[in-house]
């Protein structure tokens, strides 16, 4: 192995000029943790840092991604102390499974490629697939192949410039149709997907994948109509559902089973429906995730609660919850907001007042992150999760006691923060004693905010009535429409959008500086 050197570097056009140029044009940068990282991170070049056995804060613990520079960063971390050979080892076994072996040709290339593919090995199927396309330009196969693996990537600019080049040779090719409205909705081109989806729907009326996706690129541009209707194809009955609706009151004297779908949050959302079905005479039963259970169960317009899994009673009508909106027609101006439509216990509302009777400051309980799996799968411009550190200016407001109402994924931050940043923990029987969301929804009734990423904890406050600011992403989830600091689900809910060329740190002076002006003037 060679090492280059460049002559004169930096020196005549200004520090990091040529740094940052060169950069542009290596396949990865491999550095110990100093600047030159930083500045690869930010340029989206694939980067890998060696870091010592203890590693800085923003490093996080235990992690082999970074979050600040997500898709584009892998870390390499010392086992013990001073044990740099290990992590060199580890370095060199992971550059000889990227780098392309010479005197392969392109139809070799590409079997290579599509076999990592399959593998859902996609960084290793790269190199191949640029090495394709320098020997043929015009391979239309590859092309399709390397759009796809930096769709995976999550780098969707780059992939529809590939999208581009398979449909000016085939513009009426349904899969490429497809991934190029999926990429165009992850970068907020919504109205562009929506013409795609029409368009691949015109040629093949069932096609399920776009039938999903206009649906979700409908309802986020508050075409509630088309929307909810394109999205009861993935049960195949938004036929029936109208039928009964066009009979009068259907489901008086009926009983109703009604299933949660997805995630925690959607069933907190639209468990308000049940109450509609209780106002038209019909007994409800609700099938859900076992942690809502217990809060589902104090919901006096609901019969039963049946954890998913459990055997159910027989019933008249069974329907998705997420189908719901669809059955009433429901519209942004339509949607039921009879807040609170959530309790909390009683019992624990009133142990929870007792235990932060001390505490005079306002109160702010805060979420920072989903799941670690959710916010991994989604595209860097729509995760759902911030770091602890972002919230620091929040903690150190005078007058301010700032509560985490996280749980497990995330919880790891808190002993990363600086010492004068204080966040109170609820103790470790915090949610497991009386059942999950029960103590959570007692102390939300105890807090004056709730400031939280786009997770179930969100969702719940604005159920409950309580004021919630939620920190959306750069394109965020379908439910929040676009355009709007507002939510129609949630009158008690204030949205602050990240715009793509904003970092965090702006977001979350703009929530400090509306803290102070709302509430500590």
């Amino acid at each position: 192995m060679t090492i280059k050197t460049f002559d004169s570097l930096d020196e005549a056009h200004g520090a990091f000029m040529d740094t940052t140029a060169i950069m542009k044009n290596l396949d990865l940068v491999i550095s110990v943790d100093t600047s030159i990282v930083h500045l690869a991170g930010a340029l989206g070049v694939q980067t890998w840092v060696l870091l010592p056995f203890v590693a800085e804060w923003r490093w996080l613990q235990n992690r082999t991604d970074c979050p600040w520079y997500p898709n584009t960063m892998r870390l390499f971390r010392q086992q013990k102390h001073g044990d740099w050979q290990s992590v060199i080892e580890k370095v060199c076994n992971k550059l000889k499974k990227i780098v392309v072996p010479p005197n392969l040709d392109k139809e070799q290339l590409l079997e290579v490629a599509r076999t990592a593919i399959k593998k859902k090995k996609y960084t290793r199927a790269l190199p191949y697939l640029y090495k394709t396309l320098k020997i043929d330009p015009n391979s239309i196969p590859a092309h399709a192949d390397l759009a796809n693996v930096l769709g995976k990537h999550n780098d969707y600019e780059r992939a529809l410039e590939h999208y581009d080049f398979v449909l000016s040779n085939t513009p009426t090719f349904i899969p490429a149709l497809h991934n190029k409205a999926f990429a165009l909705k992850s970068i907020g081109r919504t109205r562009e997907a929506i013409e795609l989806y029409e368009k691949i729907l015109s040629q093949d009326p069932e096609y399920h994948e776009a039938l999903y996706g206009i649906a979700s690129a409908y309802l986020s541009v508050g075409d509630f109509e088309k929307g909810w209707f394109a999205y009861q194809w993935r049960m195949q009955q938004g036929k029936i559902w109208q039928k009964q609706l066009d009979m009068i009151n259907p489901f008086y004297g009926k009983k109703i089973m009604l299933l949660a779908e997805f995630g925690l949050g959607d069933a907190l959302q639209f468990i308000r429906y049940a109450k509609l079905f209780k106002q038209l005479g019909a007994t409800v039963i609700v099938e859900t995730h076992k942690p809502l259970t217990p809060l589902f169960s104090l919901c006096d317009y609901i019969d039963e609660v049946i954890p998913q899994g459990s055997k159910c009673p027989e019933c008249d009508i069974t329907i998705p919850l997420m189908s719901l909106p669809y059955v009433f027609k429901t519209s942004p101006k339509t949607i039921p907001t009879d807040i609170p439509y959530i309790n909390a216990s009683q019992t624990l509302v009133e142990q929870w007042r007792e235990k932060l009777a001390h505490d005079k400051n306002f109160k702010i309980g805060i979420c920072w992150q989903g799941t670690y799996q959710n916010q991994c799968e989604k595209n860097p411009l729509s995760r759902r999760a911030i770091p602890l550190e972002i919230f620091a200016p929040l903690m150190q407001l005078p007058g301010v006691s700032v509560y985490s109402l996280q749980k497990v994924d995330g919880t790891d931050q808190i002993d990363t923060l600086p010492k004068n940043c204080i966040i109170h923990d609820l103790g470790p029987d915090f949610d497991e004693t009386n059942g999950q969301f029960m103590d959570t929804a007692a102390v939300m009734k105890n807090l004056d905010l709730i400031i939280s990423v786009d997770t179930a904890p969100a969702h719940l406050a604005g159920a409950l009535g309580i004021p919630v600011w939620v920190l959306l992403p750069t394109v965020a989830d379908w439910r929040w429409l676009q355009n709007r600091t507002d939510s129609p689900w949630y009158p008690t809910m204030h949205l602050f959008r990240k715009n793509k060329d904003e970092n965090w740190h702006s977001i979350m002076q703009q929530v400090v500086e509306k803290v102070q002006l709302q509430y500590l003037k």
